[in-house]
């Protein structure tokens, strides 16, 4: 992440990426949901295609949502 904030124009998916806390993600719903998720691999492609690997510190359920 550090690395992000040295070089101008790097990007990384930590940069970009959208969180919702546990209680805010069982709110949302099912078209919510899913717009996230459509969203969250539009970046992940996005990055891929640039060259960069779209890993993050968080695991997948919370890139992709609690589960729901």
């Amino acid at each position: 992440r550090a690395l992000s904030f040295c070089l101008p124009g790097v990007v990384s998916f930590e940069d970009v990426a959208v969180y919702f806390p546990k209680e805010e993600w069982s709110q949302l719903d099912a078209d919510q949901k899913a717009l996230h998720r459509e969203v969250m691999l539009e970046i992940s492609r996005n990055l891929f295609s640039l060259g960069k690997n779209p890993v993050c510190a968080q695991n997948h359920t919370n890139i992709m949502g609690w589960g729901g």
